[in-house]
């Protein structure tokens, strides 16, 4: 059996860090530039995964289409392994109403770039208004 692939825990922190910020904006490339080429994201759970970075593209442009604000916050960072998982909330404006979206978010990271993310939320953990 091989040990799993061990990443400096800062240097993953650092990583969910800059999704953070570059998922508060509205720079899709920047957004994309985050993942590895053949990357794959499930977001939320129960959804179809988005696998390679077209389709990372095609689900964050949809992201900003559908907004006209996103605040992305972290906090509860942890790193282990090759994976950081952390609490998100996302502050959002949809068509002039507020959303609120809280949740759980799991990174696989490899060279520097993620390879898998995972969210964890539901309909329950979102409120509009």
């Amino acid at each position: 059996m091989t040990d799993a692939p061990t990443a400096d825990p800062a240097a993953l922190k650092a990583v969910a860090e800059r999704y953070a910020e570059v998922a508060s904006g509205r720079d899709v490339e920047a957004y994309v530039d985050l993942f590895a080429e053949d990357a794959v994201i499930v977001d939320p759970v129960g959804t179809p995964p988005h696998v390679g970075r077209q389709a990372v593209r095609a689900f964050r442009q949809s992201a900003v289409d559908a907004v006209s604000s996103m605040d992305f916050t972290i906090h509860g960072t942890r790193a282990a392994g090759d994976h950081v998982a952390f609490n998100f909330v996302v502050e959002a404006t949809v068509g002039g109403a507020k959303m609120h979206i809280e949740g759980i978010e799991t990174f696989q990271i490899e060279g520097g770039k993620i390879k898998t993310m995972t969210a964890v939320w539901s309909e329950a953990d979102a409120t509009f208004g």
